[in-house]
């Protein structure tokens, strides 16, 4: 009969050899499910041009990912396209909560006008706070972004850095929407202007000068003195027309619409329209340009419920009210004769 104490002895090396096999375990899948998640799935991601899902899969996958940094090497860049992803949601949540509110204002209901805003206050603050870590994600994987040199951008990673800048600039717009509570830098813009040269223009749907330029407008005085930033963003959503990725002209909608230029913003959104009519998205990136739409559909919307008190047609999201014309002399005096 062997002693308990060398039974014990004998079972310490067993023990030992469990954790560490555990640990080793745990290590090599954080590694193949992090590959695979930058690999394979968010490539299928991006070429499914359905919004609600790739907004549920971040917000379900996100910290699943993000939790095997625990255990092997950071997967930042799969978690920077979920935290986009669980972003989405949060903007969903406050697109219909700003509609409910331009309702409310609509029909003069001061408490449902007011219990509105706040719910899409707070609906902002989650959206900016997404946002804003992804953006985090992508300063991991290139630090000091927009602070100096451009840094190394290996060919399969540019996207990422894409998504990463536009994460950025949704952070700062969201934080502005939330009455700051989500506390995002104000210095997030002027980096994302500078590390937008970092990209290819052309290669990247017009979507580096239309950040640009978005920048200039959103901060005065921040762009080239020489250059109209309404001419940039025009000049880059026609890149992104061109190619069936309508980014660039989402953000110039955005853009002209926070600028409180209506009729500029009206000609964006009836512009965003035809060209998806002209071209499909390619296939690799639907998701990216289904997003844009849902942008745009958002401020066409607004227009619809500020001057109709409901969103606009199913069929034709850059449908727009006609403003009326307001009456001639001679009309005013048909209604006059109408009235007596």
């Amino acid at each position: 009969m062997i002693p308990t104490r060398s039974v014990a002895l004998l079972a310490l090396p067993a023990l030992v050899f469990a954790t560490g096999c555990t640990g080793f375990l745990h290590s090599q899948t954080g590694g193949v499910m992090s590959s695979y998640a930058d690999r394979h799935m968010i490539p299928h991601l991006l070429a499914d041009d359905d919004i609600g899902m790739a907004c549920q899969m971040g917000g379900a996958l996100t910290g699943f990912v993000a939790s095997f940094e625990r255990v092997s090497d950071r997967p930042d860049l799969p978690v920077l396209v979920s935290y986009v992803g669980a972003g989405m949601c949060a903007e969903a949540v406050a697109r219909e909560a700003e509609l409910r509110q331009a309702r409310a204002v609509r029909a003069g209901q001061a408490s449902e006008a007011n219990d509105a805003r706040l719910a899409s206050e707070r609906a902002h603050r989650d959206a900016a706070a997404r946002f804003y870590r992804a953006f985090q994600r992508a300063e991991a994987r290139w630090p000091g972004i927009g602070d100096g040199a451009c840094p190394t951008i290996e060919e399969d990673e540019r996207v990422h850095f894409l998504l990463g800048l536009s994460a950025g600039m949704m952070a700062l717009m969201h934080d502005r929407s939330a009455r700051g509570t989500a506390g995002v830098p104000m210095t997030i813009p002027m980096r994302v202007a500078r590390a937008a040269k970092c990209l290819d223009d052309a290669a990247w749907w017009g979507v580096p000068n239309a950040l640009q330029a978005a920048v200039w407008m959103t901060v005065p005085g921040s762009g080239p003195k020489d250059v109209d930033p309404k001419v940039t963003l025009e000049a880059a959503a026609k890149v992104g027309d061109g190619v069936g990725i309508r980014l660039a002209r989402a953000l110039q909608v955005i853009a002209l619409a926070g600028a409180g230029d209506e009729e500029g913003a009206r000609a964006a959104i009836t512009a965003h329209g035809e060209a998806v009519k002209a071209k499909a998205a390619p296939a690799k990136w639907r998701l990216l340009d289904a997003y844009a739409r849902v942008l745009t559909t958002h401020e066409a919307d607004r227009i619809w419920t500020r001057e109709q008190g409901h969103r606009g047609p199913t069929d034709d999201f850059a449908a727009l009210p006609v403003k009326p014309e307001a009456p001639s002399a001679g009309d005013e005096e048909l209604i006059e004769g109408i009235e007596e």
